[in-house]
């Protein structure tokens, strides 16, 4: 039976569209977004002397992953003072305390200057000076100007005059460049550090001196799985922080599944291991053990982990389903040894 040829160019087209129908066939992998956000709560410790007027009374943090941006938004209800602000995200307790879990921003204040430039003119007085010529008559100086004859010389055989340069004054022009500091603005730099993460993030944001808002920008893929579900706010001279809780906390992406239905869970530590078991339904579930969160994970009614070198007395679990993420809910870790 006779071989059927396709002509190379005809190949190539095909192997072409079988690529492209591959990589659009291919879903892109996505991360999950989360936030907290709401009024803060001021601390009751007792008052010992004066106390700033300007106190934080909303916070808003949240990551997209679309963009790997984590924005972070605080207002006031006066323009804030310059004093350092340290705000440490981290797991809600039962006792409505915050404990941070790696996910830490600091912020300083700082002029911010501003370039000019100015053109100034300089008035410098020359002196009056004379100087010599010489011509090959008596009668015709060697140029314009107030010349003297002074006497002749035979061996060059030429005349020799004085010319008299009478001072006066030079005018000139230059720019000058200078730095000072904007009577209007101010700058708000702020530094985020991860924990088990090396590096500082940095941002940089010029705000107006009366305003009321800071709004701070920060980028890196490794924010996805800070995840917190409260905010400390630390100002100066509060030794308490304004603290957001579950209780106060408004987010964007609302848990689907209630308290109630979220999927029972016990976990036990057999040596270096961790076993789950799991009674309920749901489509994912999350595991942070310390300040690390494994990634989403199918949901199955039992579930098994490799443990590093320490061992955790409690984890922090969380469901997936319809789409949303639900609450982190701490799980105690009993151990039991191995048995062969």
């Amino acid at each position: 039976m006779p071989s059927i040829r396709t002509p190379r160019n005809l190949r190539y087209l095909l192997l072409c569209l079988i690529g492209a129908s591959v990589l659009i066939a291919a879903p892109a992998a996505a991360g999950s977004a989360w936030s907290v956000a709401g009024p803060l709560v001021a601390p009751t410790a007792p008052t010992l002397g004066d106390i700033a007027a300007d106190v934080p009374t909303t916070v808003a943090l949240g990551y997209e992953p679309a963009t790997q941006a984590l924005q972070l938004r605080l207002d006031f209800n006066a323009a804030p003072s310059r004093n350092p602000i340290r705000v440490d995200a981290g797991i809600a307790q039962p006792d409505g305390t915050c404990v941070a879990n790696g996910l830490s921003i600091t912020i300083a204040a700082q002029d911010h200057m501003v370039t000019s430039t100015t053109t100034k003119t300089t008035q410098t007085w020359v002196p009056p000076r004379t100087e010599v010529g010489w011509s090959h008559s008596s009668r015709y100086p060697p140029g314009v100007g107030n010349w003297t004859y002074l006497s002749y010389d035979s061996w060059t055989m030429r005349y020799q005059w004085l010319h008299s340069i009478p001072g006066f004054w030079l005018q000139e022009s230059h720019d000058v460049t200078s730095s000072e500091p904007d009577p209007t603005t101010h700058e708000r730099v702020a530094g985020l550090s991860l924990a088990a993460a090396d590096g500082v993030l940095s941002d940089t944001e010029v705000i107006t001196n009366d305003a009321t808002t800071i709004v701070l920008n920060f980028h890196s893929p490794l924010l996805e799985h800070a995840s917190p579900t409260c905010v400390a706010v630390h100002v100066a001279n509060r030794r308490a922080p304004f603290l957001l809780t579950p209780g106060s906390t408004l987010t964007t992406d609302a848990p689907a599944i209630q308290a109630t239905q979220m999927p029972r869970t016990r976990a036990h530590r057999v040596g270096h291991r961790l076993h789950l078991r799991l009674h309920g339904r749901a489509r994912s579930i999350q595991i942070r053990i310390g300040t690390r969160s494994t990634p989403p994970l199918h949901y199955a009614s039992a579930l098994s982990l490799q443990l590093g070198s320490k061992a955790p007395t409690s984890i922090a679990v969380r469901f997936k389903s319809g789409g949303k993420w639900s609450p982190w809910r701490t799980v105690p870790v009993s151990s039991s040894r191995s048995q062969r």
